[in-house]
């Protein structure tokens, strides 16, 4: 890491800190003085119609422009709309903060943000940097700035008790890899000292639909009234529900819905929206939670992606999570091994069924009674295709990196050609 990155994180940090400090205090007010201090310039928050809601300096800022619109109670929604409309492409419904210094900005330069929630907009926050020279980091500052506003504004709308709010707010801190280690450190006192543990993650993806992102927050305050040891928020575009007291069963000590009552009444509650969950793996500790969270993320969107069902547990879907994330990247041709285009090809041309049978086989982790019952064929049908595939293809079964290059191959190929088989097809069996 260079040394300006070095400097940018820890400005961040100490934003995210600062922040954080008055988070759980009445109102929006405290933030935005917060962080108008922290700029050193004018900070104002006002409604979807630019109706003032909050600013700082409260009198006398400086700006006469913005003065002129405290003593008037709004700011002029047509100059604001023309300036949105100069600055953004109008693609996207809501924007990310941006910087502003051209055209009606280019006298006083300014960074816009933007509030939503259940997919409307509920505000503006606007940062008048003026000749304040415009940083980089600033975006990040004022996009975790706009977060934590949404938070608060959530919770006054629910009725959400401050100390709730506070919670997620530190939750959301973890969430966040960019968080330095001095912002995440009492974030994760604070919940350890409230959430017993072990813990789990689930993480219950919204949907684009305005119906399921009206729902996410009504979800939130239903599950966060309903069971104590439990801090649930909207974060992403997806409700990540974090709960502890996780009791290992002897029996089996994964984190499972057949062990575990809040983890099926979860998956049960949003299945009747049409709404789909992945869960993590069971932990011991918070500064761990970025990685059990982007897990039961990754297996979420899995879930999304093979269709079938509402639900998954990422210890059932790996490596398919795992996979998934390297086609973001990159083209499943990159890996999956030549052979298998070479027996589909041979398939399409002899009127035979080897594709299938091998695919079959390796997804079954190479177990032969799995993958006869699977096929609906006997053991020794399986056998001889097995038999024939190793002739006339030149495949080593008895070799291990040979098995392991066609297992994951296989996974790719189902990932890459199939995207509407139900997963229940492809998970490993016991």
């Amino acid at each position: 890491m260079n040394h300006q990155n070095q400097k940018n994180e820890a400005r961040i940090g100490e934003a995210s800190r600062r922040f954080l400090d008055v988070i759980d205090q009445p109102g929006v007010h405290p933030l935005i003085r917060v962080a108008s201090e922290f700029f050193g310039v004018p900070v104002l928050l006002t409604d979807e119609r630019f109706r003032i809601r909050s600013v700082w300096p409260r009198d006398g800022t400086g700006v006469e422009e913005l003065d002129d619109s405290i003593r008037g109670g709004s700011i002029k929604a047509e100059r604001e709309w023309e300036i949105l409309d100069e600055n953004l492409s109008g693609v996207n419904a809501f924007y990310e903060p941006f910087y502003a210094s051209t055209g009606i900005c280019a006298r006083l330069p300014r960074i816009y943000g933007e509030l939503v929630w259940e997919n409307e907009v509920r505000g503006h926050v606007i940062v008048y940097l003026g000749r304040r020279p415009f940083q980089q980091d600033d975006l990040d500052i004022v996009r975790k700035l706009v977060n934590l506003l949404g938070l608060k504004l959530r919770r006054h709308q629910v009725g959400m008790d401050r100390w709730t709010a506070t919670l997620q707010a530190k939750l959301e801190v973890l969430l966040d890899p960019s968080t330095p280690p001095q912002v995440r450190q009492p974030a994760v006192d604070l919940l350890q000292q409230e959430i017993k543990g072990e813990y789990g993650i689930m993480v219950t993806t919204i949907g684009a639909r305005a119906s399921q992102r009206a729902f996410a927050d009504y979800a939130v305050s239903q599950i966060q009234q309903r069971f104590r040891n439990v801090v649930v928020l909207v974060y992403d575009e997806a409700i990540v529900t974090l709960f502890g007291e996780v009791k290992r069963n002897a029996v089996d000590s994964q984190l499972r819905p057949e062990n575990n009552e809040l983890v099926k009444w979860l998956f049960r509650y949003f299945e009747q929206y049409d709404l789909v969950s992945g869960l993590s793996d069971q932990f011991a500790d918070l500064d761990s939670i970025y990685l059990r969270y982007r897990r039961a993320l990754l297996t979420a969107r899995m879930v999304e992606r093979v269709k079938g069902q509402h639900y998954g547990i990422f210890r059932d879907f790996m490596p398919m999570p795992m996979l998934a994330a390297v086609l973001a990247t990159e083209t499943a041709e990159t890996f999956i091994d030549p052979l298998l285009y070479e027996i589909r090809d041979y398939d399409e041309k002899n009127q035979t069924e080897y594709f299938q049978t091998l695919f079959r086989y390796a997804v079954e982790l190479y177990d032969k009674d799995a993958a006869a019952a699977a096929l609906s064929i006997h053991k020794n049908t399986l056998s001889y295709r097995l038999n024939r595939i190793a002739e006339l293809f030149h495949v080593d079964f008895s070799d291990r990196r040979v098995r392991l290059n066609l297992e994951l191959s296989c996974f790719l190929w189902f990932l890459n050609n199939n995207p509407d088989r139900p997963a229940a097809d492809y998970e490993k069996r016991d």
